[in-house]
């Protein structure tokens, strides 16, 4: 038997019974103050994902000699590719003990992860790991841009600290255009009789704005009210987030999903997911900075990749970015009849709340959300 055969006998999919290995695992290669010990989120993002298989959570381990050595772990979830629902996943946690790596555990764990999906797509992907997902067939999308939209002129200059004379006095033109551009914005939600309220939880209406806006966008993780609920709702730290829908009189036309957070020492807004028909883009955007700018965000921050919105983005005055968010994509034998479509990253709608890139650290106090008087729904 083949040194690969004999690792892939050690490979076996995470039981309740390997808990105590896998948290004694993770306490060395992780750190003890890394989310991955934090019991409710291990059980939020893991145990009570929607989307599990029944064969459980999808987490992977290798053992030696009775110990775990190495894991993979994935986030379930439907991809809609053009009008179909596939199998996907998103891959976090690949990790190996030290004196381990380099002699195959790490390529074992990922190519029988990856053999468990249609598709497996990857958000933040290290240079290391980035190399090795290469030479193992994964497709590089590049990276998911970030749009910095000031709402403060003084922002600027803070973000900028050794920024010359030049741009100081750019900073001071800039105010009265950016108070121009955000009474524009207010206008442009009014025009389309638009009007953003927040609510306390995701509720049934997201359903028929899934069925209607998915239609416009290519490739994109499933937002129905089930997967919503999960992922916001459901979360061990609630307040984390703030909901907004985004109503036509009575016409739920699109919602947003942000926190607050601190970026060079101010308050900025992070708009961390986000649905709307192509047409309703931009007054959801518009009417998002509106709230922020009331809530007391010197800036607003939307990490996302939807070229359909790019254009919204860009003509409400973001400032498009290329981020260190690495997007690459795997495809299994059941996926490889749409490996045009999933691999164009043009075709892709992907925000900072898919994967696992906006989950707090266990370390981390609650987030601060907008709290403003404005009435709730629900």
């Amino acid at each position: 038997m083949t040194y690969a055969a004999r690792l892939q006998q050690r490979v076996l999919r995470y039981t309740r019974e390997d808990r105590r290995a896998l948290i004694e695992f993770q306490q060395r290669t992780f750190g003890p103050a890394a989310r991955q010990l934090d019991e409710r989120h291990f059980k939020w993002l893991f145990e009570d994902n929607p989307f599990n298989s029944p064969d459980g959570p999808q987490i992977w381990v290798c053992r030696s000699n009775g110990s775990i050595i190495g894991q993979q772990a994935g986030i379930p979830f439907d991809l809609k590719v053009g009008g179909q629902y596939r199998s996907a996943s998103w891959a976090i946690d690949l990790m190996v003990r030290p004196e381990w790596r380099l002699r195959g555990v790490g390529a074992v764990l990922s190519e029988t992860y990856v053999a468990s999906n249609d598709i497996t797509v990857g958000l933040g992907i290290s240079d290391q790991a980035h190399r090795a997902f290469l030479r193992a067939g994964w497709t590089d999308m590049g990276t998911v841009p970030l749009y910095i939209r000031p709402l403060d002129a003084s922002w600027i200059l803070k973000a900028r600290p050794s920024s010359g004379s030049l741009l100081r006095s750019a900073s001071a033109f800039a105010a009265p255009v950016l108070a121009l551009w955000d009474a524009a914005s207010e206008g442009c939600t009014r025009l389309r009789g638009a009007a953003l309220r927040p609510v306390e939880r995701f509720d049934e209406r997201v359903d028929a704005l899934w069925a209607e806006a998915s239609g416009d966008y290519t490739t994109v993780a499933r937002r129905d009210c089930r997967s919503l609920r999960w992922r916001f709702d459901a979360l061990a730290d609630t307040g984390r987030y703030e909901r907004l829908y985004l109503f036509d009189g009575e016409k739920l036309r699109g919602y947003a999903v942000v926190r607050m957070a601190a970026r060079y020492g101010e308050p900025v807004g992070m708009i961390v997911d986000y649905l709307s028909g192509a047409d309703w883009l931009t007054p959801l955007f518009a009417s998002c900075l509106v709230y922020l700018r009331r809530a007391g965000a010197a800036a607003v921050y939307c990490t996302t990749l939807n070229h359909r919105a790019d254009f919204c983005l860009r003509a409400l005055g973001f400032v498009r970015r290329e981020s260190s968010v690495r997007f690459m994509v795997r495809l299994g034998r059941r996926g490889s009849a749409l490996s045009e479509i999933v691999s164009n990253p043009r075709n892709w709608f992907v925000t900072a709340a898919d994967s696992d890139k906006d989950h707090p650290q266990a370390d981390q106090r609650p987030g601060r959300t907008p709290k403003r008087g404005v009435p709730r729904e629900g």
